[in-house]
């Protein structure tokens, strides 16, 4: 047992690293396995759609990546087409040859997601890899303090954004499975007042990439929490434990859409858990089906308390 002042703990970078830790090592940044160099992690010939494209998770982590790895082709989407554009142009200094579409658009709309969806179908034939970063968190209330409408607005954001992205994958037509991962967040598996916007809807989201992977074999569906990664917004419970690249996620990301990853499939990860440590335990993983959502309870013949 640590030995470190309130101060100190609180001071600790790992501190929620700790909290949350699956495997016996973890990582802040890019390491061998997850690479974009690795040739096991070759994107050669794919399309990738990543939306939310202009937050700093998505810009400078999967965006960097897929093109270092070689994708043929990566459609960026977001409501602001001027940063899309300015990303377009440092992804031509990354890998010239990665043909780049910036499509605008507001994620909530049926309307927009339905035209970048046909589009983007009608002009490469496929999607191979939906990466969806898209997040909102109005405010930081409890309950009873919330405005009903910038709580609800979340729910658009982070649910119905996700859902109507979701179902077109599962409708996609395609000789072998669409990898979809959901950028979610830790908070999906807390509970932390003054966050119930967030929470709830980053645990609606990863009950529906669940859905999506029972439902659509069709689809290899995740949860990917990215860490804890500098966004420009201050919040003192955070303080110095915000030191995640958004490069972690982004390797951990092409390592879902590979055959390897096939035993995390509707499951629940961390950016900074090992990867290595998970194929060590994937069988456990499986057999136990761990890293799913569940009530902490056994149930069957007597209940809970008759099967201790």
């Amino acid at each position: 047992m640590s030995n470190s002042t309130g101060a100190e703990a609180a001071s600790n970078p790992d501190r929620f690293v700790y909290h949350q830790l699956f495997t016996p090592n973890f990582y802040h940044d890019v390491y061998p396995s997850i690479e974009p160099e690795n040739p096991q992690l070759k994107q050669d010939g794919r399309i990738i759609l990543i939306t939310g494209a202009s937050g700093p998770i998505a810009s400078v982590g999967p965006l960097q990546f897929f093109a270092k790895a070689g994708a043929k082709e990566i459609i960026l989407s977001a409501r602001r087409l001027d940063v899309l554009e300015s990303l377009k142009k440092e992804i031509a200094n990354i890998n010239s040859a990665v043909e780049i579409d910036c499509i605008q658009g507001d994620l909530t709309s049926e309307e927009d997601v339905n035209s970048l969806w046909n589009d983007s179908i009608e002009k490469f034939g496929t999607i191979n890899v939906v990466i969806s970063c898209a997040a909102s968190r109005s405010q930081m209330k409890k309950i009873g303090d919330t405005d009903i409408q910038g709580w609800w607005s979340d729910f658009e954001t982070n649910v119905k954004a996700l859902y109507l992205l979701a179902r077109h994958t599962a409708n996609l037509k395609s000789e072998s499975p669409a990898t979809f991962i959901n950028v979610t967040s830790s908070m999906a598996i807390e509970t932390i007042p003054t966050r119930s916007n967030y929470a709830i809807t980053k645990s609606a989201g990863c009950r529906l990439i669940e859905y999506l992977h029972t439902e659509h074999p069709n689809v290899r569906a995740f949860n990917l929490h990215p860490g804890i990664v500098p966004n420009g917004v201050q919040f003192t419970m955070l303080s110095g434990a915000n030191v995640d690249t958004a490069a972690l996620s982004a390797g951990v990301s092409l390592y879902l859409t590979t055959p390897q990853a096939e035993f995390l499939r509707g499951r629940f990860i961390s950016a900074n858990w090992a990867i290595d440590d998970l194929e060590a335990k994937k069988d456990e993983i499986v057999k136990q089906n761990l890293l799913t959502t569940y009530i902490r309870a056994k149930f069957g013949p007597g209940g809970h308390f008759a099967q201790q």
